[in-house]
């Protein structure tokens, strides 16, 4: 719940898609969070409590 709280302060990533051990952001329309947005990429795998975060054929991924 907290963290569903915490991505309404952030433009996207209100959704995770689970992949394996990590997540690609997805805005709220479900759309993948594109990785010309580095700092919003970062925000997004902090909502989820990843430490790091990588693009992956141009989307942002939360190890």
């Amino acid at each position: 719940m907290k963290a569903a709280i915490l991505c309404f302060l952030f433009l996207a990533c209100c959704l995770a898609v689970t992949l394996g051990d990590g997540i690609f952001c997805v805005n709220p329309d479900g759309s993948k969070v594109n990785c010309n947005t580095m700092s919003q990429c970062r925000r997004c795998c902090e909502v989820f409590r990843r430490s790091a975060h990588v693009c992956v054929a141009g989307l942002c991924w939360c190890p």
